[in-house]
């Protein structure tokens, strides 16, 4: 074939789009003002919409959405290693149950290990 035709046609990224790993150095500090700095940003595209701004500033409202949403991603799971590493001396009865291991439902249930092989 002389000519091949590329498709899907690949896309550009957005400039100002923020990659996780670039996030997960960050403190929590700098991900709430990253955070908040992304939300004013998304007002403003938004009254731009209203007010007919230019195409370019309109694209960038679903850019600015996910980067919200990656921020949002890597500060809870900051905020869970947090809560695991506080809660690692107890036993995992008292860990609220959205931290505790998900395993199976059988390995759950199973007896523990040092119960399991004692003999009566």
């Amino acid at each position: 074939p002389a000519s091949r035709s590329v498709w899907p046609v690949p896309r550009t990224r957005p400039v100002t789009m923020v990659k996780a790993h670039e996030l997960r150095v960050e403190t929590r500090e700098q991900l709430l003002g990253r955070l908040e700095d992304l939300r004013k940003e998304l007002a403003g595209l938004r009254v731009a919409k209203l007010t007919n701004g230019a195409p370019s500033r309109i694209a960038k409202i679903s850019t600015t959405r996910k980067d919200i949403a990656r921020v949002l991603t890597v500060f809870h799971s900051n905020e869970r290693i947090a809560a695991k590493k506080l809660l690692a001396d107890k036993p995992l009865n008292q860990w609220p149950k959205d931290l505790r291991p998900k395993l199976t439902r059988a390995k759950r249930r199973a007896l523990p290990k040092h119960l399991k092989n004692k003999l009566t």
